[in-house]
């Protein structure tokens, strides 16, 4: 299906994200990180976009896959990796603290320039269970924690596999239905939607948590393990509009925003809601639930 979910002007983004500063409950550090590291993501989305066609393989359009795009369909750069790397170490360094596993991963790709295109070619689609093996390889290699090697691999990918897809789309390539995970690109869903446009009352709308691709998919069926039946919503409170969608069989979880309770005229940005709402992650990890990747994508 096309992508339903609008694309945000990077101010309106910023602009909402600004907005969460001096909210309760809510890191400042941590939002204004964010805040860095998309303006940082962004930019490297300008760079690739305006070399359009130079030395990757064009997105296949006459036989379209699931999901339509692979490693080899992103414009892979280990210059521009290595300067979104340093400009994500400088907002670590400028407002959430230091990090020996990104010192580390800096002093390898110095020195190894192309570890930098594996990694997050490695982690960018799923990831499955080879490339999750492929990583714990890679971090023991480099002395570094798998999940921040994850965390790392999905942001650096983020802007190169965001513009593979918007060439893909552009070229008017198709996508298969969902069988969970993103059409586009693979990955797990990182938000889910519940709509309140009329004549679409209530329908789920699965959100990308690497590319940005929204898609439509079953409200009785986890994204994870596609059991039926098995879902609890967890909610602080019946009138907040985000709560936590948790499957019991594969103990999955997905944060959700029910649109029918926001007030008028309210727009959701996923990036901005997954950001604000980091208080339901660690609702859901007491309770022994697990999440998907880390939310890399770009709205």
């Amino acid at each position: 299906m096309a992508n339903e979910q609008s694309r945000f002007e990077r101010t309106e983004v910023i602009s909402r994200l600004e907005a969460l500063i001096g909210q309760e409950h809510i890191s400042a550090d941590y939002v204004r990180f964010r805040i860095e590291l998309l303006k940082a993501q962004a930019a490297v989305c300008d760079r690739l976009a305006g070399s359009r066609g130079a030395g990757h393989r064009p997105p296949t359009e006459d036989a379209p896959s699931s999901p339509a795009l692979g490693a080899d369909d992103v414009p892979w750069d280990d210059l521009l990796l290595k300067e979104l790397l340093d400009r994500l170490a400088a907002a670590l360094r400028d407002h959430d603290g230091q990090s020996e596993d990104l010192a580390r991963l800096a002093a390898a790709s110095a020195h190894e320039p192309q570890v930098l295109v594996g990694l997050a070619g490695t982690v960018a689609f799923g990831p499955d269970e080879a490339a999750l093996a492929g990583l714990a390889q890679l971090a023991e290699r480099l002395d570094v924690a798998p999940d921040a090697l994850l965390f790392f691999g999905r942001v650096l990918a983020a802007p190169f596999v965001t513009e593979a897809a918007g060439r893909y789309e552009q070229r008017g390539g198709k996508v298969l239905k969902s069988s969970g995970g993103c059409p586009m690109c693979g990955s797990p869903p990182g938000l889910a939607r519940l709509l309140r446009e009329e004549g679409q009352e209530g329908r789920r709308v699965l959100c990308c948590c690497l590319c940005g691709w929204s898609w439509a998919y079953s409200r009785i069926e986890c994204p994870f393990c596609r059991g039926q039946g098995g879902l609890d919503v967890l909610c602080l409170d019946d009138a907040d509009p985000e709560a936590i969608e948790a499957c019991r069989q594969c103990r999955g979880y997905l944060k959700t925003v029910d649109e029918r309770k926001l007030p008028e005229g309210a727009v959701v940005v996923p990036l901005v809601v997954t950001t604000a709402t980091l208080h339901l992650d660690l609702i859901a990890a007491e309770k022994g639930y697990v999440g998907g990747p880390p939310y890399g994508a770009l709205q």
